[in-house]
């Protein structure tokens, strides 16, 4: 087996040692996720599914163009009204906790809307408080619309004590939720509920429809919208305590039910999918299908994030004057500034429980599901990707580009594109191990095989253009001594009065002022394809055509003299803003033939230019003074630009070195090229 398979074998197998890492602990459990890797790779991946989110989150002038975005929706958004309980409701009813007979008055509101009448009305707050609530409950139970209750459902901590949380089942509480109890044919495995937390038990019993208004979380997310709920009642027999579990249908189930006109009779519980036979929908009677994964949950498509717009709010204070459209679901809860005891995390930010519900309404009614990958093929995909990965960074430095558009561009374009599918694939966890693998594999070359290419790219990609950094990792033997004829087009800038100016300034402030100055100018000169020649104190030697050859060197210099000056001016805003003065800079512009090369001893190189064409570029930057100017180009480097420059003729210049004088240009702007 040759050194380069041993390579290619090394960096597979710890690329896929690393990777199973990774999968094992971000499937971990975490009961046995003692050192939190599990959970903090979760978080990671949150971190993927919200911006996916983000992407296709939408606001209210989206809204109003018609749901086209919405595969198969029909706007019920449209639909959907948060009646909410907000900071103005609490100032004009006096207090959170105000009298029920106002309560009463809002609900007859709703019972008396004739042209109006809503197809709903889901009410996500509990009322605990005492008064009087005959009027209350003789309002709630008014037929003319129907109305549904949540109750929100809580779960035994390890360090509770069971025995002072127990619900009887012969409680009141459980007695009014009993008509809502699912008679199932199988029992499913769902983490179960102990204790609850509802309205007063005369008041709750008043209502049409009570459902469980939970939403999962999952991966410290909520995201997850039940359709079955399990409790466990305790029943004291003796000194011991028997376990009752009994299950009930979700408010967003039952809401569902109602506004599609079928009843909990006819809703059909199978594996990954719940039908509602004899569904009106569209007007046609359907049987409506519903996926859900193994715990009968529904992936809440988030469509906004809180106060965005995309949902339609109202204040409760505004409830008996506001136009109410029929058939609305109107959905009432609290959104109280400072009261988080109902902000649940979605991938979105922080949501309101109302908010919540009407999302995972949304995404039922429409037929917005999210449906996530197995993970089987989570894993075999992870896996691939990292063996792929492996494949090509093992090979050799120069396949670093495409393994990093596999190790990055994929997992983010599958995720990504996936999701506008409204598929859910993992996303980060794949990035890390292939990032990893890149990571590893090239590392591994660069300490065996590529050790020699990176002294050399170190070395000179300080001060050569990356072009020039490419040829020479790939073409040692160019670093050595040598030089070669050709034309190229040479800036020279330097910054006017840099003496005294230094002289007001500590040796800290100056190198600071100087570091700065010449990493924004040297940036531009190689982002269009520069060479940095060096930097003499404060001025920048560069050039353009060497050792890449540039058919447009001297449209490249051209553009990037125009784009420092543009630098300049908020280099110089910058400064004003600090207190310090302002500079100016003169830029000399100048095309022909010159010799470049690596220039030095063994130990110390420079790969620079001599020759006429550098000696006038020079001269060219200094006569800026003498015009109260800022870049003067040759008349040979004009020559090549003057299709795309905009200049001002200054006359004739009289070279120290030459025999005849040359024209020469004020650059005042330059074209670019589409």
């Amino acid at each position: 087996m040759t050194q380069k398979m041993k390579n290619l074998l090394y960096i597979i197998i710890v690329s896929l040692i690393f990777t199973f890492i990774v999968v094992l602990f971000y499937y971990l459990p975490e009961k046995y996720d003692v050192i939190r890797i599990g959970k903090l790779l979760k978080r990671i991946e949150n971190i993927s599914l919200s911006m996916r989110f983000n992407t296709t989150a939408q606001s209210k002038s989206e809204f109003s163009r018609g749901w086209t975005s919405l595969k198969g929706g029909k706007g019920y958004y449209r639909l959907i009204r948060l009646v909410l309980l907000d900071n103005v409701s609490v100032s004009k009813f006096g207090s959170l906790n105000f009298d029920y007979d106002i309560w009463a008055d809002l609900i007859n509101h709703i019972n008396n809307l004739e042209e109006s009448k809503p197809k709903i009305a889901w009410f996500d707050i509990n009322w605990k408080y005492e008064g009087k609530i005959d009027n209350f409950i003789k309002a709630v139970n008014n037929n003319s619309v129907i109305k549904g209750q949540n109750i929100i459902l809580e779960r035994f901590t390890e360090a509770e004590d069971k025995a002072r949380h127990i619900l009887p089942y012969d409680s009141k509480v459980a007695l009014a939720l009993k008509p809502f109890e699912l008679k199932l044919d199988f029992i499913p495995e769902l983490k179960a509920y102990q204790k609850i937390n509802s309205s007063l038990p005369d008041i709750l019993a008043s209502f049409h429809l009570i459902g469980a208004g939970n939403i999962e979380m999952k991966n410290d997310i909520y995201d997850l919208a039940p359709m079955i709920i399990k409790v466990q009642y305790y029943q004291k027999e003796g000194n011991d305590y028997k376990i009752h579990n009994v299950f009930y249908p979700s408010s967003v189930l039952l809401a569902t039910l109602k506004i599609l006109d079928s009843d909990i009779n006819n809703v059909v519980f199978l594996k990954n999918k719940i039908i509602i036979k004899n569904a009106l929908y569209e007007n046609k009677r359907i049987n409506f299908e519903i996926p859900v994964d193994k715990n009968y949950c529904v992936n809440v498509n988030y469509r906004g994030r809180s106060k965005s717009g995309f949902l339609n709010t109202l204040s409760l204070k505004d409830l008996k004057r506001a136009g109410i459209p029929k058939d609305t679901i109107l959905l009432f809860g609290i959104d109280i500034e400072g009261l988080t005891g109902n902000q649940w995390l979605s991938p979105l930010g922080n949501l309101n429980s109302t908010e919540h519900l009407a999302y995972a309404l949304g995404t039922i009614l429409n037929r917005d599901f999210l449906y996530e990958v197995p993970t089987s093929l989570n894993i075999i995909y992870i896996f691939v990707l990292v063996i792929i990965v492996s494949l090509l960074a093992g090979r050799k430095v120069s396949y670093t580009g495409i393994s990093a558009i596999i190790s990055i561009g994929l997992p983010l374009a599958l995720g990504f594109g996936l999701f506008f599918m409204r598929i859910i694939i993992l996303t980060f966890i794949p990035l890390i191990s292939g990032v990893f693998t890149l990571t590893f594999g090239q590392i591994y070359l660069l300490l065996t095989e590529e050790r020699e290419k990176k002294r050399i790219k170190a070395t000179f990609s300080k001060y050569v253009s990356p072009e020039f950094v490419n040829i020479l990792v790939e073409n040692p033997e160019l670093a050595k001594q040598g030089g070669v004829e050709k034309e190229v087009t040479m800036l020279f800038s330097d910054i006017r009065g840099f003496t005294t100016l230094s002289e007001g300034m500590s040796a800290k402030e100056l190198i600071d002022f100087l570091n700065d100055y010449l990493s924004i100018m040297t940036n531009i000169l190689m982002e269009n394809k520069g060479t940095l020649d060096k930097y003499i104190g404060d001025a920048i030697v560069g050039f353009w055509g060497a050792p890449v050859d540039l058919e447009d060197h001297a449209y490249y210099a051209c553009l990037s003299a125009v784009k420092m000056m543009k630098a300049l001016k908020d280099f110089n805003a910058r400064m004003e803003a600090l207190g310090k003065n302002k500079i100016n800079i003169g830029i000399g512009l100048n095309s022909g033939k010159i010799i470049v090369g690596n220039i030095g001893s063994e130990k110390k190189m420079n790969y620079t230019a001599v020759g006429d064409t550098a000696i006038l570029t020079e001269e060219l930057q200094d006569e800026n003074k003498t015009y109260n100017t800022n870049i003067i180009i040759s008349e040979f480097t004009y020559e090549k630009v003057k299709e795309y420059a905009q200049v001002r003729e200054l006359g004739e210049y009289n070279a120290k070195h030459r025999d005849k004088p040359i024209k020469i240009y004020e650059l005042l702007d330059i074209k670019e090229k589409v």
